[in-house]
Formats: C-alpha cells, sequence, structure tokens
C-alpha cells in the first residue's frame, strides 16, 4: 500500500521486477498523472486505486497493457 504518502510522481523502475503484483493502492497522493510507464510491465495487476490525487487527464492508453485489471 502506498496509500497517502504525499506522492507526487512514480519513477520509471517503481515497480521492476514485480511482475506478480496484483494490487497497487495509490490514492491520497499529490500524483498529477497516471503513471502509466512504470504501470506497463503489470499484467497481472487487478486492482489499481488513484483516487484523491490531482489527475486531470487520463491518456485514451494509460490501461492498455493491464490485461487482468478488474474495472
Amino acid at each position: 500500500r502506498l496509500d497517502a504518502n504525499h506522492i507526487t510522481s512514480v519513477p520509471e523502475d517503481s515497480f521492476e521486477g514485480l511482475q506478480q503484483l496484483r494490487h497497487l493502492w495509490l490514492d491520497d497522493n499529490s500524483l498529477t498523472e497516471v503513471p502509466v510507464g512504470p504501470l506497463r510491465h503489470q499484467s497481472n495487476l487487478q486492482a489499481l486505486t488513484l483516487a484523491l490525487n490531482r489527475i486531470t487527464h487520463i491518456p485514451d492508453n494509460a490501461f492498455a497493457n493491464l490485461s487482468s485489471l478488474v474495472v
């Protein structure tokens, strides 16, 4: 869980080596954009929360590689 940590950005290599990551809580931070790059290889991710951030735009392909994500 990474919620409520005042995170402003997610570095590209943040989840490198975590191919089995299934749940990621990034809510209640200060993110201004969806961390598309760091999430691109997380095909096993099933749950992602980004609520209560400062995100104003979500790119069309933001979740394209998250084939296991339950919406």
